[in-house]
C-alpha cells in the first residue's frame, strides 16, 4: 500500500507499528511539503512498454496427425476469440499497472455458469442439456413451460497482490500448498450463485482492511512520505461482503485438492463434490506475474518500490528550495531590544510608518545562499530514479540535443526495452499457462456449439462453430499427456519510432528486400496510414472486394459474381484461403458455398479465354456461352501458357486449379 500511496502522490505518509495504521505526520509550523511525483510517469512508461508487446498464441499439436493439428488450430482460434470477447487487452493493462506499482499481479481464469448466451429451453428438454445448464435451470423460474438458462462462458479476472494470501513456505506460487483469494462481492452476487447461503452484508470488510495493512508491515515497512491518506476507515457498504476462496493443491489427504468458498464465517459450497478442485488440471486457476524476481522469495519487487527513498529525498530537497525561496522573499527581521518598535507595523502595507528609537533600527536577517550542489543533487536523484527503472530520457521522448540519428535513438530505446526481457519472459510463461488452462476449461464445459469470431488473415472476419470436443485430439485419453501446450510470444521486430522505421526501411531497401514503390501498402502500414485509392492499383481493390465477399460467404450469406470482377484475382484469394490449415474447420455448408463461388469465377475465366481466342482468330468463331451455363457444356482447348500468364500464375498453379475443378466435376 505504501507503493500505491506513492504512485498516487501521497508521499509524506508514515506507518505506525503500534496501531498498524498509515497516517500523515503533522508538519512543523512554517515547514513546506512539496510533492514532485517522479514515480507515476516512470511506472506508466513501463506499462506502455509492456502493453506494446501484444501476445501471439501458438497451440502445439500433441502429434503430427491431422486430427491433432486441427485441434491445435481450433484451440488457437478459441484463444484469440476469448481474448477479444473478454476484453483481455484492458484487463492485461490493469494487471501491468499492479505489476509496476506493487511488483506482483494475478490473473484468474474460471468458468462462469451465469455468463455467456442464453437459451429458451422447454422444461421437458432440460434432461438433455449439459450438467452446468441443468444445475442453473433448477434455480430459475419457468414461463409457459420454458426456462431461459445461461449456457455459461469463460471468464478472466485480475487480482491485486493484496487480495491473495499464499503459503508462506513456498518460493513459487504454482508449488504453494494453499492460497486464499479474498475479494469484496455484492450480496446479490453471492445469493445468485449460492441461493441457500445465509450471509449478511458488510461481514469481513473490516478484517479485509486489517489484512491489507498487515501486508504493508510485511512487504514494504515504514516509509517517511503532501496529502492525507487513510486506508482502513471507509465505512462498510450496504450491499457487500468479503468472499474467501481457499485453494488447496492435491496432497496425500486430498488427491484431487480442495476448494472452499467462505463468507460470513460460513462455507458456501456445502456439497462434497463441489469441494474438489473444479478443473481437470487440479491447480488453483491463478497465474502470478512479477516485474522483478527476488531470489528466495515468492513476492517480486518493482522499480517503483526500489525508488521510494529516492523519491522521499527528492521531495525533501524540493521542499528545502521552496522554504529558502520563502525566507528570501520574506526574511526574518532583527529588532533590537529597547527599540520600542511596533511588531505589527513591520508587516503593515507599503508606505506605512515604523517608529523606532534612533540607533536601534530593525533590520533584515541575512539569508545564506543555497548550497551550490543542492540542484546538482536533485538532478542526480532524478538520474538515479531513471537508472533504477531503466527508463532513460530518450524513452520518455527527451533525447539529448546532440542526438539526431534515428538509428541511435532506436538503439537507445532498445537498450531500455531489453531491461524488460526478464519480465517479458515471466509474462510469456504465465500467459502460456493461462492459455493452456483456458482450453482445458473449454474442453470440459463447452458442450453446446459456440460461435467463434476472429479477425483472421488479411483482416478477414472468420466465423466458426466450436465445441469443447473440437479441442481434443487423438491423445486426449492418454493419462499424463499434455493436450493443451500453449506457447505465447510477445513483441514485434518492427521499431516503434518514426526514425527507427525510416532506418529499417532504408536498410531493407538497400539490401533489396523492399521496394518502396511496389510495396507501398506495407511501407504505409508501418506508419499506421490507411489505404488510399490513389496509391493502390485495380487488382488490390479487387482483392479487398473478394475478402469482403468471403466474409459474407463464411457467415452464410449469398454473393453475386459480376462480369466486371477481376476473376483471376478473386480466384487467387479463394485458393489461398482454401490452402490454410484451418479451412477444414469451417462448416461444410460454408465450404460448399465457397467452392460454388469459385466455380463461377472459373466459368467466367473460361468464357474470357473463348472470347479472346475467337477475337484473335486462333480458334473457331464460337460465341461465348451465356452466364450461368453449366461448365460441363464448355469445350475449350486453350493455350495453357497464355492462360497462366493472364492469371498471373505459374503453369503448375494453373494445373492444380484445373485439376481441383475437374475432380469436383465442374470441368
Amino acid at each position: 500500500m505504501i507503493n500505491v500511496a506513492f504512485y498516487l502522490g501521497h508521499q509524506w505518509i508514515s506507518y505506525d507499528r503500534h496501531t498498524h495504521s498509515v497516517f500523515t505526520p503533522k508538519a512543523a509550523k512554517g515547514r513546506v511539503r512539496v510533492t514532485a511525483n517522479l514515480l507515476q510517469p516512470q511506472a506508466l512508461k513501463v506499462v506502455s512498454l509492456l502493453t506494446r508487446q501484444r501476445p501471439e498464441w501458438d497451440v502445439m499439436p500433441t502429434t503430427g496427425d491431422h486430427e491433432d493439428v486441427s485441434s491445435a488450430i481450433a484451440g488457437q482460434l478459441a484463444l484469440r476469440h476469448y481474448w477479444r470477447e473478454s476484453d483481455m487487452d484492458e484487463k492485461l493493462h490493469d494487471a501491468y499497472l499492479w505489476l509496476t506499482v506493487c511488483g506482483n499481479a494475478f490473473i484468474r481464469v474460471f468458468w462462469d455458469p451465469k455468463g455467456g448466451p442464453r437459451m429458451d429451453v422447454p422444461k421437458e428438454d432440460l434432461a438433455d442439456m449439459p450438467q452446468d445448464v441443468k444445475a442453473a435451470a433448477k434455480k430459475l423460474p419457468s414461463r409457459d413451460g420454458v426456462v431461459t438458462v445461461p449456457l455459461g462462458d469463460l471468464g478472466y479476472e485480475v487480482l491485486s497482490p493484496f487480495q491473495l494470501d499464499v503459503d508462506p513456505e513456498t518460493m513459487n506460487f504454482q508449488d504453494a500448498k494453499w492460497s486464499i483469494q479474498s475479494k469484496s462481492r455484492s450480496l446479490s452476487w453471492v445469493r445468485d450463485r449460492y441461493p441457500s447461503a445465509e450471509v449478511a452484508a458488510g461481514s469481513g470488510l473490516h478484517e479485509l482492511s486489517v489484512f491489507y495493512e498487515d501486508k504493508i508491515r510485511h512487504m514494504a515497512g515504514p516509509q517517511e512520505t503532501s496529502s492525507t491518506l487513510n486506508f482502513s476507515k471507509d465505512p462498510a457498504t450496504q450491499d457487500a461482503l468479503v468472499v474467501h476462496d481457499l485453494w488447496v493443491n492435491p496432497c496425500s489427504d486430498a488427491p484431487r485438492g480442495r476448494h472452499y468458498v467462505v463468507a460470513d464465517g460460513k462455507v458456501l459450497n456445502r456439497s462434497r463434490a463441489d469441494q474438489d478442485l473444479p478443473y481437470s488440471f487440479l491447480k488453483a486457476p491463478l497465474i502470478h506475474i512479477k516485474e522483478r524476481n527476488v531470489p528466495g522469495r515468492l513476492w517480486g519487487t518493482c522499480a517503483l518500490e526500489q525508488s521510494l527513498r529516492l523519491q522521499s529525498e527528492y521531495n525533501r530537497l524540493r521542499s528545502q528550495i521552496v522554504e529558502h525561496h520563502n525566507e528570501t522573499i520574506r526574511p526574518k527581521v532583527l529588532v533590537p531590544i529597547g527599540s520600542e518598535v511596533n511588531i505589527e507595523a513591520l508587516s503593515g502595507p507599503p508606505g506605512s510608518h515604523v517608529w523606532y528609537i534612533p540607533g536601534l533600527a530593525p533590520g533584515y536577517m541575512s539569508i545564506p545562499p543555497l548550497p551550490g550542489d543542492l540542484f546538482r543533487r536533485a538532478e542526480a536523484i532524478k538520474q538515479d530514479i531513471r537508472d533504477t527503472s531503466a527508463i532513460q530520457e530518450v524513452t520518455q521522448g527527451r533525447a539529448r540535443a546532440n542526438l539526431r540519428s534515428g538509428r541511435a535513438i532506436e538503439a537507445l530505446q532498445q537498450q531500455d526495452e531489453s531491461n524488460l526481457d526478464p519480465t517479458l519472459s515471466i509474462i510469456e510463461r504465465e500467459l502460456g499457462r493461462l492459455g493452456s488452462w483456458s482450453l482445458s476449461i473449454l474442453a470440459e464445459h463447452l458442450e453446446e456449439p459456440r460461435l467463434i469470431r476472429i479477425v483472421g488473415r488479411s483482416n478477414l472476419l472468420e466465423a466458426l462453430e466450436l465445441k469443447g470436443s473440437d479441442l481434443l485430439g487423438d491423445e486426449a485419453n492418454i493419462e499424463g499427456q499434455n493436450q493443451f501446450d500453449v506457447v505465447v510470444r510477445l513483441g514485434s521486430q518492427i521499431p516503434h519510432t518514426r526514425g527507427g522505421k525510416l532506418a529499417l526501411i532504408g536498410d531493407l531497401t538497400g539490401m533489396g528486400y523492399l521496394n518502396p514503390q511496389a510495396h507501398a501498402d506495407k511501407v504505409l502500414g508501418m506508419f499506421g496510414m490507411g489505404p488510399d485509392d490513389s496509391l493502390f492499383d485495380f487488382p488490390k481493390l479487387q482483392r479487398g472486394l473478394q475478402l469482403r465477399e468471403m466474409q459474407t460467404l463464411v457467415i452464410g450469406g449469398s454473393v453475386e459474381v459480376e462480369d466486371w470482377h477481376d476473376h483471376a484475382v478473386h480466384l487467387e484469394v479463394i485458393r489461398r484461403m482454401q490452402l490454410q490449415p484451418d479451412y477444414e474447420l469451417r462448416p461444410q455448408g460454408a465450404r460448399d458455398a465457397i467452392e460454388e463461388h469459385a466455380a463461377l469465377h472459373v466459368q467466367f475465366i473460361q468464357q474470357e479465354m473463348v472470347a479472346a481466342e475467337a477475337a484473335a482468330g486462333e480458334g473457331e468463331d464460337v460465341p461465348p456461352p451465356e452466364v450461368g451455363m453449366p461448365v460441363e457444356n464448355i469445350t475449350v482447348e486453350p493455350n495453357t501458357e497464355q492462360i497462366a500468364a493472364a492469371l498471373g500464375l505459374s503453369d503448375d498453379q494453373l494445373l492444380d486449379i484445373l485439376t481441383n475443378a475437374a475432380q469436383g466435376g465442374r470441368i
